[in-house]
This record gives structure tokens, C-alpha cells and sequence, in this order.
């Protein structure tokens, strides 16, 4: 006998099953686009949701190899606010064209490799703006980055091209600074705060001349802090706190804009703008103060200074009692100088209230009209 699928019913119950998810899940998509196409309001409210629960996906593992070949020209790579660990991979030196890498906020570790200076792009400096903004009739999408600086976030849109940005912070990199990093005379924002880095500041970071943001803080940078720093004439922003650095702070150009805040947390700093006085510091003020005062006796500016204003004294003096001995001595004279006084003083009170007078009545005269 051939069998009859509708005497048991599976066929029809299984086609019905399939054909009941297809219809729920058609239903699960359109059914809150069209409501929230007829309430603009409720549109915002998921598209929200929708964010902070693909903010909450945190991605893990190593950052791949293959990631300076599997990708076609990229400018920027942002992986920050995730949970990547291990080593920064050597191939990052092949994307020729990124010039933002934003790997803040993970677990990664060990040194910072040299062949991070051999991103060409970052190599150049970009002076000529290109408005990165795609799309046609469907759409238009503009691309956008957001930078953190000054504790602040600056989101760049419009001027995104002459951007070069490379944020390693909050990680737990270690080992020295690579001289090699010097080599990215673009890059405009250098953060590489909150790791273990050590070592010194390399002298030839006054090639970056472009930097614009530079923190360094809570690292274990130790040594002098360089002089060539002051050169860099765009630095508008530069932290050096919570570190091991030593010596005299470079007090000079571009050095004087910062603030004691730029390098607490270094028991080993002195000299202005903190108020630790370097070694030395007081005898040169004694020195100072001693060759001052040789000074003033040896070209005599003190006794003249003296000599004028006791000349002036004198005069001053001179000027009042003189006219009232003369005039002690013969009343005629007394009487003609008091008149004489009286008289230029009725004058000029004369003219003053005439010239009072003739104002109110200007001023009448305008409130009429």
C-alpha cells in the first residue's frame, strides 16, 4: 500500500510548523518597523536600545594577523572598549593608508613594536581636507571619529582627513617607547596613557611636528624630560603625571603654557611650574640679589634718585611760603593777591555755570523735537 501522509498527519503538521516560524519571524521584523514608521518617537526609543545593547558585546581574543592584509585601504581602525589581550601584531605596518588606530581600553600587552613607525600614512603630514561623505539615492553616510583629549571627546567629521590619531591608553603595555614612533610626523593625537611603559622620551620627538595632544601619564617613563618638547609649537595639550621622570622641568617656548598639573605625581621634577626649587635654584638668587646691590652703589643711581626728590621737596616748600613772607611784609601786596585770586576764581565759576546752563537748555531743546 502506498502510504497516504495525511493519515497520520506529520507532512502536514511539520509544513505547518515551518510555515508558522516563517510567518512569526516576518511578523518579529516588520511588524516594529511599521510602528515605528507611523511614531517617530518610538523609531528613536529602539534604535537606542539596539546601540546600548551591541555597546554591551565586548569582543575578545588576540587582534588577528591577517589584520594588515584582510582589509582594502581601511583609514581607520577603532577596536577600543573591548576585551582584545596579547601582543600588538607586527602586520599593523602594512595598512599604508590608516592614519586613526584607536586600541584603547583593553587587556593588550607587551612593547609597543618599532614597525608602528612604519605606517606611511601617519608618516605624512596632511594638510588638504577631503569631506569623507558616501551615499547616493538611498542614503548618504559620513564618516566620523571621535578623539579623547583633555578628558574630552572631540568628534570629528567634516575635517577628518587631516586627522592622524594613535591611542594605545588603558592598556597593559610594557617595555620602552620605541625611538621609531617619531618617525609619524602626522599624527596630530598621541595618547598613550595608563600602561607600564618605561624608559625615556626620545630626544627626537621634536620631529612631531604636527602634535597637537600628547599624554604620557601614569606610565614608568623615567629620566629628563626632553628640552626639544618645547619646539613643538602646536602642542596645546601635554601630560607627563604619575610618572618617574627627573631633573629640572624645561621651563621654555612652547613649556610655558602648561600648568604644574601637566607633571605631578614626579617626586623627581623641580623648577617652575611646580613649586619644588631645583638644587642651586637659591644660590643663584642670592647671587643675584648680591651683584644688584653692587651694582646700584658703584654707578651712584641711588644718590641721584636721593639728590631729586629732596630738590623737589625743597622747591615744593619754597613755592608755598615764599609768596606768604613777601606778602607779610607789605599788606598792599597781600591785599592786591587776594583780590586778584578772588577774582579769577568768580570767573571761572562765572563760565562754569554758563556752560552748564546752556547744556540743559541743548537738552530741553532735544526733547521737544
Amino acid at each position: 500500500m502506498t502510504p497516504v501522509d495525511t493519515g497520520n498527519g506529520d507532512s502536514f503538521i511539520d509544513k505547518w510548523f515551518y510555515l508558522s516560524i516563517g510567518l512569526g519571524y516576518a511578523t518579529g521584523i516588520l511588524v516594529p518597523y511599521l510602528i515605528m514608521a507611523m511614531i517617530k518617537s518610538w523609531s528613536v526609543a529602539y534604535f537606542d536600545v539596539v546601540d546600548k545593547v551591541v555597546d554591551r558585546i565586548l569582543l575578545t581574543g588576540r587582534i588577528p594577523q591577517w589584520i594588515g592584509e584582510g582589509f582594502q585601504n581601511p583609514s581607520i581602525l577603532s577596536l577600543s572598549s573591548n576585551a582584545f589581550f596579547g601582543e600588538l601584531p607586527l602586520a599593523l605596518s602594512n595598512l599604508s593608508s590608516i592614519q586613526l588606530i584607536d586600541f584603547a581600553g583593553n587587556q593588550l600587552s607587551g612593547s609597543i613594536p618599532a614597525s608602528l613607525g612604519n605606517l606611511k600614512a601617519m608618516t605624512q603630514v596632511h594638510n588638504h581636507n577631503h569631506y569623507r561623505l558616501y551615499g547616493g539615492s538611498n542614503g548618504y553616510y559620513e564618516e566620523n571619529f571621535v578623539v579623547t583629549t583633555k578628558n574630552q571627546h572631540l568628534e570629528f567629521t567634516k575635517s577628518l582627513s587631516l586627522v592622524v590619531s594613535l591611542d594605545l591608553s588603558g592598556n597593559n603595555l610594557n617595555g620602552d617607547l620605541p625611538g621609531e614612533i617619531t618617525n609619524l610626523l602626522g599624527v596630530v593625537f598621541l595618547n598613550l596613557s595608563r600602561n607600564h611603559i618605561s624608559g625615556h622620551i626620545p630626544e627626537s620627538i621634536s620631529r612631531l611636528t604636527q602634535l597637537s595632544s600628547l599624554d604620557l601619564s601614569h606610565n614608568k617613563f623615567s629620566g629628563a624630560i626632553p628640552q626639544s618638547l618645547g619646539s613643538l609649537s602646536f602642542l596645546g595639550y601635554l601630560n607627563l603625571s604619575d610618572n618617574d621622570f627627573t631633573g629640572k622641568i624645561p621651563h621654555k617656548d612652547q613649556m610655558i603654557t602648561f600648568s604644574a598639573s601637566s607633571y605631578v605625581g614626579n617626586h623627581g621634577l623641580c623648577g617652575s611650574p611646580l613649586d619644588v626649587k631645583c638644587p642651586g635654584d637659591e644660590d643663584d638668587d642670592d647671587t643675584n640679589k648680591g651683584s644688584t646691590i653692587h651694582k646700584d652703589n658703584s654707578n651712584g643711581d641711588s644718590f641721584v634718585d636721593n639728590w631729586f626728590y629732596l630738590s623737589v621737596g625743597l622747591g615744593f616748600a619754597a613755592g608755598i611760603i615764599v609768596p606768604f613772607l613777601v606778602m607779610s611784609i607789605r599788606k598792599s601786596w597781600s591785599v592786591a593777591y587776594f583780590d586778584a585770586v578772588e577774582e579769577v576764581s568768580e570767573r571761572i565759576l562765572y563760565l562754569w555755570l554758563k556752560y552748564r546752563t546752556m547744556q540743559q537748555r541743548n537738552r530741553g531743546h532735544q526733547h521737544r523735537r
